[in-house]
């Protein structure tokens, strides 16, 4: 027979408490039999608030927790029990665990006693209370006994033998009577708001987000920028788009479970590698802890961070002024710009792209502007330009037009450090001529 077996009910029988026992064990399994795979790990602390008063005062106590068991068992302190006594912290403590425990069920055994029986071991306490006759007009009182869960802590390293264990926090110091736990150690939890700690990484990502999305609007918006969103900006837009909402409303509820949170940031991960300057692959993450979550989220979180605050090295466009016919100043508030950047001409013209390629760089002279006037009369090498089939990808790509690099390596680049503004000037004809100039962050 299974200790959880139906009880055969029929007509004539000569009840007994064993009955009514094993018709409850009965009734417990089933519930806990359809409710255990509705949703992984259908265990943990539902609401746990630390005593920090008397933490002060070199104890270990609970306001209030509830939750469930690994093996289905729920409790709800003080509302439904008691609340487990007060334990104290020996001073050698730092590094064990706090636990919250409950008795083993054992078949064929004694599972309840007083609950104010101190050597007791059994998984139910009984204590009197007195009841009402709701279905009664004349408030008729009993005095009922009742059986509560005998919930208890423990200061350990490891599980306590013969107990359902939750571990609810971890002990970093004992120093003069005084307890310090661990605020970023999260139990394992039924719901992501259950400790600060898995809701703070839900808050961050949703902060990360929300900020990466005002850069790429306003960079979509922004004259100066590189020509616009590029096909990367927009991946990165749509994928940043499709998550902030589900992850707005998994802060909004209560009863999101912190698997199903991480399902949804080592999703995000790994579409952020997409993006990432390495390999490109989503990085194989270790695996959802229940007992450990912040094992699980901690480097997730991390590399979240770090794709969503990565300097993508925006392209800065340097508006040219037209000073006399063919000649053109651009001015360069950001010295630093010389150094740190590359400086692209992109040249629209109704002239051919090959006849663009090739006579553009001869026929323009570039320099600093300071030098603009000797390098044209003279007919002196001014900076020379190089053809880039493929332009930088900060810049928005035209197949109408032709893009060239100013060589950083001529004598002449050093000039930029006093020189206001870079000078341009070209000769021939050149029908329907636009030009931009554009400085691109070399380190990004």
């Amino acid at each position: 027979m299974s200790w959880f077996s139906k009880v055969a009910w029929k007509e004539g029988l000569f009840m007994q408490p064993q009955h009514l026992q094993q018709a409850d064990r009965y009734h417990e399994h089933l519930i806990h039999a359809r409710t255990r795979l509705i949703t992984p790990y259908p265990w943990g602390v539902g609401e746990l608030v630390v005593d920090r008063d008397q933490a002060q005062q070199g104890m270990i106590s609970l306001r209030a927790v509830s939750g469930i068991m690994p093996d289905g068992t729920p409790f709800d302190a003080p509302d439904t029990a008691p609340l487990p006594v007060a334990v104290p912290v020996p001073e050698d403590a730092a590094g064990q665990f706090v636990w919250l425990t409950l008795p083993d069920s054992s078949p064929n055994m004694r599972d309840t006693a007083p609950y104010d029986d101190e050597g007791a071991t059994t998984r139910w306490g009984i204590v009197t209370e007195t009841v009402s006759d709701s279905a009664s007009s004349m408030r008729t009182e009993q005095v009922l006994e009742l059986a509560v869960p005998r919930l208890e802590l423990a200061i350990r390293k490891t599980p306590r033998p013969g107990y359902q264990n939750l571990r609810l926090a971890r002990i970093t110091e004992v120093r003069d009577g005084v307890v310090t736990l661990d605020e970023t150690f999260p139990p394992p939890s039924l719901v992501i708001g259950a400790h600060p700690q898995i809701l703070g990484y839900l808050t961050r990502v949703i902060g990360w987000i929300e900020a990466r999305l005002e850069s790429l609007a306003r960079y979509a918006t922004d004259p100066s920028a590189g020509g616009g969103l590029q096909a990367s900006d927009y991946l990165m837009l749509m994928a940043l788009n499709r998550q902030i909402g589900v992850l707005r409303h998994m802060s909004r509820t209560f009863s999101v479970h912190p698997e199903a949170l991480y399902r949804e940031l080592v999703a995000l991960a790994g579409e952020l590698a997409t993006f990432d300057s390495g390999n490109r692959h989503a990085p194989d993450y270790p695996p959802y802890d229940h007992d450990d979550p912040k094992e699980a989220f901690s480097q997730i979180v991390a590399d979240i961070q770090r794709l969503l605050s990565r300097d993508v090295g925006r392209a800065i466009r340097l508006p040219l002024r037209e000073v006399r016919q063919n000649s053109y100043l651009a001015e360069v508030r950001d010295r630093n710009l010389f150094r740190e950047a590359s400086f692209v001409i992109e040249v629209e013209s109704a002239k051919p792209l090959t006849e663009v390629q090739r006579q553009f760089p001869e026929l323009c002279k570039v320099g600093p502007n300071t030098r603009m006037s000797e390098i044209v009369n003279n007919n002196l090498p001014g900076i020379g330009l190089q053809h880039l089939p493929n332009p930088p990808r900060q810049i928005r790509v035209l197949s109408s037009n032709v893009y060239f690099r100013l060589e950083k390596n001529s004598p002449l680049w050093r000039e930029f450090s006093t020189a206001p503004a870079i000078g341009m000037h070209f000769a021939g004809d050149w029908p329907h001529l636009k030009l931009e100039l554009w400085a691109v962050p070399e380190r990004s």
